[in-house]
């Protein structure tokens, strides 16, 4: 999954978020303070420019369960946040394996130097 499938879903889950609070006759402010996050936050997720961490998800969903939010969308809530929180962790994973690709030493030549400074078994020159 890439990086647009990712922007994809968080719109996605952020509109769904921001549909089922106005079901819920909740604003913004109101909402946030319900989650115990800030309204700033909440409308970086709902607009699609964050990625929520599964505590957010979760708390969102007990929130909306007890303001009467029928459980089909809260489900549906539920699939996106998890797909979306699933899709953040392979793209980064992804961009760490990438990273961690060991790279080829200037001058072609591969060192034989281990992590103890030692050359081959022997001690390598400190100079």
């Amino acid at each position: 999954m890439g990086n647009n499938q990712v922007g994809g879903l968080a719109k996605r889950y952020g509109f769904t978020l921001r549909s089922l609070r106005e079901y819920a006759n909740l604003s913004v402010t109101g909402f946030s303070r319900l989650i115990k996050s800030s309204p700033a936050w909440l409308s970086y997720i709902e607009h699609g420019e964050r990625v929520p961490s599964w505590q957010f998800v979760t708390t969102c969903l007990n929130i909306l369960d007890r303001n009467n939010v029928p459980k089909f969308a809260l489900q549906e809530l539920e699939d996106l946040g998890r797909r979306l929180i699933m899709g953040k962790t392979f793209v980064c994973k992804a961009a760490v394996a990438v990273d961690l690709t060991p790279q080829p030493e200037k001058g072609g030549e591969r060192s034989t130097k281990n992590g103890n400074g030692r050359k081959n078994g022997k001690h390598a020159d400190v100079n």
